[in-house]
């Protein structure tokens, strides 16, 4: 219902606004209500004089009075004001936030939904972690929010797949493989450098301990990195 209320205000600001620019013949920028960020100002503001006061050239609060006039004959609206230089805030009336309030009780989980959107598709790629490192809250945050985002499209009635991507495979494992195996003989007492690309974290010298007492020196002349990269995936995905 809200949106339903803020396009009809909407509708209000376009009418206004044609009625405007027949007289400069001009073309019209689209206009919009936003929600204020500071209650004390209503529940909606627009700046649609402000942006119509250049092609119309008419001061932003001559046009402003337009639509606050057209505002105040509508019965979504309690209150449409001018502030500043030119900014239009509307306080909905109760009646309309009353009625909102019984349909969200009577709607209950359902309240929001619909099928606006049905027939449409849509693809949601997140967390997708590349086990290269420790897995941290930014894979958690992801999650969430690419979860959320996902909800919310099955909500208006798209057909939601969701793509999540584990990473395990090219050139940035094979150098943690490589990675891990150096750090493993360096605890064997080897003297070997980390590739120029190698990944130097600490929690490189980590997998390489937990594999030595894993394996003890089984895999110390072992020139495949593939074995290293495989128990580093394992430790990483389990932390």
């Amino acid at each position: 219902m809200y949106y339903d209320v803020v396009e009809r205000l909407n509708a209000v600001l376009a009418q206004t606004a044609k009625q405007l620019a027949d007289e400069a013949a001009c073309d019209l920028p689209t206009l919009d209500f936003t929600p204020t960020k500071d209650p004390a100002h209503g529940d909606l503001s627009t700046n649609a004089a402000m942006i119509l006061a250049k092609p119309l050239k008419k001061p932003p609060r001559e046009l402003a009075q337009h639509f606050v006039d057209a505002l105040n004959k509508n019965d979504l609206v309690e209150e449409a004001s001018i502030a500043g230089p030119g900014f239009i805030n509307v306080t909905i009336a109760n009646s309309i936030l009353i009625d909102m309030l019984n349909s969200i009780i009577h709607n209950g989980v359902g309240y929001g939904r619909s099928n606006r959107y049905a027939g449409n598709t849509a693809l949601v790629e997140f967390v997708s972690a590349n086990p290269t490192g420790p897995l941290h809250v930014g894979h958690v945050r992801g999650a969430i929010v690419g979860d959320g985002a996902a909800e919310l499209l099955k909500a208006v009635g798209y057909e939601v797949t969701r793509e999540y991507y584990y990473n395990d495979a090219g050139v940035q494992m094979e150098m943690l493989g490589r990675s891990v195996n150096t750090r493993y003989q360096q605890l064997w007492g080897r003297e070997v450098e980390l590739p120029e690309n190698g990944y130097k974290g600490d929690y490189i010298r980590i997998i390489a301990a937990a594999l030595k007492t894993a394996r003890g020196d089984e895999l110390l002349d072992c020139d495949d990195w593939r074995p290293f990269t495989e128990f580093a995936a394992d430790v990483l995905m389990s932390i």
